[in-house]
């Protein structure tokens, strides 16, 4: 390595030790793809002293809260040496968990293999404490007795109705179109819902769309997902920052645990869709909408239990 070499280096590992975002990087050559450097912000971040996180592997700070969906994104990002922009629950070294947004890369060879993997780390609990805090206000005034505005809830599963789910996507639509990040809508359709009402009565059915709509709340557990019952055959799930790639395995999961939750004779068929967009000036949430609608009739009619697109 030259004079010249040592110096780009030395600038570079400078550079990223004074910057303000957390970097990690890790050996995925290793079993545990152990993490060969962290900086001075992500120690901050963290509260690990260096010597306590260098060849640790990356698992021992996956918190709990994490969801299922961004963990294998997380993992098949480093099976495949893509990138990907994950947010997950990062424990640290009090034993506090806070919620850590990672834009993670590979770091290719001369010889184009991959052996490292570079993250950028972001603390984003205050965003996601204030979406949530944002929610709970408007919850409590909704369903207020001195609140003039039209009904917000679904009094069979208690999930947002219709209405307000269309207001949220649209004030995230404007939100998430300054910052350029993507909003994905699941569309859940439950085929063959009304036959089953019609055998067995609507007391039955409310109680399962019940029980459907607790599982979803626990599928759709971000600070950033809201959940809705948008008609009598379908839900709607609203999902800030999600991006495409944690679209799919999250749209998959969902449809597990629909076919868990249903009776296997009670003859629903579940049927899960996404859309994904980063917001831009020629598209709406209404065309996210209609195109969701498209999606779920193009796999009912194709046998597709799970359709993930993207809308641009």
């Amino acid at each position: 390595m030259t004079e010249t070499e040592l110096s780009i280096d030395q600038l570079l590992l400078t550079a990223l030790e004074h910057a303000r975002d957390g970097v990690v990087v890790t050996d995925i050559s290793t079993p545990k793809n152990a993490i060969v450097y962290a900086n001075a912000a992500f120690l901050a971040m963290t509260g690990y002293e260096r010597d306590k996180l260098l060849d640790k592997g990356t698992r021992f700070l996956m918190g709990s809260r994490t969801r299922p969906s961004a963990a294998a994104l997380f993992r098949k990002a480093l099976n495949t040496g893509s990138r990907a922009l994950v947010t997950v629950s990062t424990v640290k070294a009090d034993g506090n968990e806070f919620w850590n947004e990672i834009s993670m890369a590979p770091v290719r060879e001369a010889d184009g293999s991959i052996r490292h993997f570079i993250g950028i780390c972001r603390d984003v609990s205050e965003r996601i404490a204030a979406q949530e805090a944002l929610i709970a206000t408007e919850m409590r005034l909704e369903s207020s007795e001195e609140s003039d505005h039209l009904p917000t809830f679904d009094p069979i599963t208690n999930l947002y109705n219709r209405h307000y789910v269309e207001e949220y996507a649209e004030r995230e639509w404007l939100l998430l179109q300054r910052q350029q990040r993507p909003l994905t809508l699941f569309l859940i359709g439950l085929e063959g819902l009304e036959m089953l009402a019609r055998q067995r009565g609507a007391t039955a059915v409310n109680t399962l769309l019940s029980r459907i709509a607790e599982s979803l709340r626990n599928v759709f557990r971000r600070g950033m997902d809201l959940v809705a019952r948008y008609d009598s055959n379908h839900f709607l799930v609203a999902a800030s920052g999600l991006s495409w790639d944690e679209a799919s395995p999250m749209a998959e999961h969902a449809r597990q645990v629909l076919a868990a939750v249903l009776p296997a004779d009670c003859g629903i068929v579940p049927h899960v869709v996404a859309v994904t967009a980063v917001p831009e000036t020629h598209l709406s949430v209404d065309d996210m909408i209609q195109r969701a609608c498209q999606e779920l009739e193009q796999a009912r009619e194709g046998g597709e239990p799970v359709r993930v697109t993207a809308l641009d």
